[in-house]
């Protein structure tokens, strides 16, 4: 692998054509015999290639966009409400309706109570979290 100085024109784009081909930047700098840490160093420094590094990423984006909306077109309903939810979400959203009838009772236990009540006897939490509040001064 190299020693992370190279800076070559050809070097750099092997990684992009890597990156737009699905490589993620360590297999991609791997394929150009260079490390990870070369190709991040040369997004801070150089604007021009993090800018096409960008692109190459979106255009991967873009690969499994297109393949999804393929698949809603194709018949995929998985596909289709994935795809309505996401392009078209003012019209197209997971929307749950509930309704409860009768009334709602609020009671108020103190923090020892919660931690009696959880208290299964299995693994001593309850008596660690006993211990902290004990520890905090908590008069619950």
């Amino acid at each position: 692998m190299g020693s992370g100085h190279t800076n070559s024109t050809a070097t750099k784009k092997a990684v992009l054509e890597s990156l737009r081909q699905g490589a993620y930047v360590v297999k991609a700098a791997e394929a150009a015999g260079i490390t990870a840490h070369t190709v991040h160093s040369w997004r801070r420094k150089d604007a021009a290639f993090a800018a096409k590094m960008d692109e190459a990423l979106k255009g991967r984006i873009t690969t499994v966009v297109d393949a999804l909306y393929s698949k809603a077109v194709g018949g995929n309903v998985t596909a289709m409400i994935f795809y309505l939810c996401n392009r078209a979400c003012s019209d197209w959203r997971h929307v749950q309706h509930i309704q409860h009838a009768g009334d709602i009772a609020v009671t108020h236990r103190s923090t020892t109570e919660l931690i009696n009540a959880s208290d299964n006897g299995g693994f001593g939490r309850s008596n660690r979290i006993r211990d902290l509040l004990a520890a905090q001064g908590d008069k619950n």
